[in-house]
């Protein structure tokens, strides 16, 4: 649309009057002042407002805008695209979107202004807005939101129910793929989820990505135009070959970012933002496993995988030599796992990590390694194994609880071990209430799903931490135990469970020279071992030989509930017992074993023997 008007006439060179005229010469379709008409499609729409006219088409993507720029001075005019942000009109429609081409600056990203319109400032029968401004916006031709079907979804707990739902993850509101693109996960699959220095923290092929700090729903930028500190995160490994990561895990003020063949750091040391975020490549260590990591506090402990074998590396950091580096701590136990590793739980409380693998006949064991820390030193480790009598699914720590998810058939039980309280047993409900009302032969009744249980008096009870012997066995599943009155008081509660052996065979000994090579010329005949427990209940030990038969021994005379040595009275003690032999070593294997409901915590076992010279003919 052209206009020319005489340069004599300074009235109508004001943005006003041409704006006015434009606007009535389009709307008229007529000439006037010079003006073309009939070069818009029906379909066009033209409005004005004060100086400012606009003029769109639904149909296509044109759009026009004249303002007057410069208090009639200047008159400016942008389409769907404006050199600067200073070229937007003063008013405009609620929602008009103009894309600004980086402000002039060939390192800016192009972005997106939006016009809203203050409330209750409509300009009647224009559609402008009296007042109103110009905001940061999207690129609404492309796809702004994340796919919540496929994305992590929020398992909580109210009002004593749980409830699995998809969560509001933020969609993208400024800037379009290039200025605020996608999250690097979208179109990869999520292998693990974190948090780390208030952001939640995801793994996706070879990319870290971290969310706005504070807000774990929103993976893009807020803005931009001005960059800040906590704008999401983005950023790959720095290794030349191709890498899935796979385990993120906290350590030592850092994240550790794990993958089957490489270990990452993310420094912890400052602040992550947008323009520091890295991971720096530090070990090459091989894991293998479904496990994710866990740490002990002091390390980390990752599966690996040899043949039909499983085994525990223990990655840990050194001051001292300023360097990472990791300790194969099952390397003198390289067939004892069995199976892939699929899970890993370690209390830091109890030094204790429970695992549990795939293996073909083994989904009713864990096993179990403790470990003691004395300052930076480790003074004693050992792996042992629970055989349970339902196969385990699922298990973790709570304090000094562990419960357990076991199948029962179709059906799940949930299983727990106290490991500070005195139930050495698998109890499937903490506390079982018995039944108030007295029956005909003056005793007390529960239901419990399970035969052959074992229970412990609780609260009420008249030796609260002891066995408690049912009086009767009922039914077929539930089982109905009858209890006297005497020993399970109304009102009273008890510990159910079902009880479970515990036993540990230590390596026997054998003769090594000063520089620790072992002596095969040498016999060793042990004469006594010593077995040293601490907050323990019965042991009992079992000694096999080629050459002789077997001898059991056990502590029993030492733990009795009425010991005056056990304040509690609830037969559990520390001490030592003896335990006489009298056989060489190499033939000779010993079982120190716990079956009770009370707990079993051996510190060492001793022996004593003699060295002889073999003889030679």
């Amino acid at each position: 649309v052209l206009h020319n008007v005489p340069d004599t006439d300074p009235d109508k060179v004001n943005a006003d009057y041409i704006t006015s005229q434009l606007d009535a010469g389009i709307r008229l379709g007529t000439g006037n002042n010079n003006t073309v008409t009939g070069i818009l499609k029906s379909t066009t729409v033209v409005t004005k407002f004060r100086n400012v006219l606009w003029i769109y088409d639904d149909s296509t993507t044109f759009s026009v805008t004249t303002t007057d720029g410069d208090d009639g001075k200047v008159l400016r005019n942008h389409i769907n695209t404006a050199k600067k942000v200073e070229d937007l009109v003063r008013f405009a429609p609620e929602g008009v979107l103009v894309k600004v081409d980086g402000d002039d600056d060939e390192n800016a990203d192009d972005f997106w202004m939006r016009f809203d319109v203050e409330t209750d400032s409509y300009a009647v029968g224009e559609g402008f807005g009296q007042e109103g401004t110009w905001r940061e916006s999207v690129d609404t031709s492309e796809a702004t939101s994340l796919d919540f079907a496929t994305m992590p979804h929020i398992l909580y707990i109210f009002a004593g129910e749980f409830y699995f739902e998809r969560n509001l993850w933020q969609k993208r509101r400024v800037g379009d793929s290039d200025s605020n693109d996608h999250p690097s996960f979208v179109g990869e699959t999520i292998s693990d989820i974190g948090g780390f220095q208030s952001r939640i923290m995801l793994t996706a092929g070879a990319n870290v990505i971290g969310g706005r700090t504070n807000i774990p729903s929103d993976f893009y930028k807020k803005s931009v135009v001005v960059d800040s500190d906590s704008d999401p995160l983005d950023f790959a490994s720095t290794t030349e070959s191709e890498v899935q990561l796979k385990w993120m895990v906290p350590f030592d003020r850092d994240m550790l970012v794990m993958s089957e063949k490489h270990q990452f750091i993310i420094s912890g040391t400052t602040a992550l933002t947008p323009k520091n975020a890295a991971m720096v490549l530090t070990t090459d260590f091989e894991m293998a496993g479904q496990a994710r990591p866990s740490s002990t506090g002091r390390t980390i402990l990752f599966p690996y995988l040899i043949g039909a074998h499983a085994g525990v590396k223990e990655f840990f950091s050194s001051d001292e030599i300023a360097t990472n580096g990791a300790d194969n701590i099952t390397e003198t136990l390289s067939k004892y796992i069995d199976g892939d590793i699929n899970i890993i739980a370690t209390s830091t409380n109890f030094n204790t990590s429970l695992i549990h693998t795939d293996g073909s006949g083994v989904a009713d064991t864990l096993y179990v390694y403790k470990y003691l820390w004395e300052g930076i030193e480790k003074k004693q480790s050992s792996m042992s194994k629970w055989t349970f009598p339902l196969d385990v699914t699922y298990y973790f720590w709570d304090n000094e609880t562990i419960f357990l998810i076991m199948r029962n058939g179709n059906d799940y039980v949930l299983g727990s071990i106290d490991m500070d309280y005195a139930t050495h047993a698998v109890g499937y409900t903490p506390t079982l209430d018995l039944q108030e009302d007295l029956t005909a032969d003056g005793s007390f009744e529960v239901d419990y799903p399970f035969t052959g249980a074992s229970f412990v008096q609780h609260t009420d009870c008249t030796n609260p931490g002891t066995e408690v012997t049912e009086t009767g066995e009922t039914g077929a599943g539930p089982y109905t135990y009858t209890f006297a009155e005497a020993a399970v008081p109304s009102g009273a509660k008890v510990v159910a469970g079902l009880p479970y052996d515990q036993y540990v065979e230590p390596t026997m000994p054998f003769v090594r020279d000063r520089n620790g090579t072992p002596v095969v010329d040498n016999k060793l005949v042990v004469t006594e071992f010593t077995v040293v427990y601490e907050d323990s209940g019965a042991l009992a030990s079992l000694l096999t030989s080629k050459y002789r038969g077997n001898e059991t021994h056990d502590n029993i005379k030492a733990i009795t509930v009425g010991d005056v040595e056990d304040t509690a009275q609830i037969g559990i003690r520390s001490g030592d017992f003896r335990i006489p032999w009298g056989e060489n070593a190499e033939w000779s294997q010993l079982r120190v074993t716990s079956t009770g409901v009370r707990p079993a915590a051996i510190l060492e076992i001793e022996w004593r023997g003699q060295a002889f010279k073999r003889g030679r003919r």
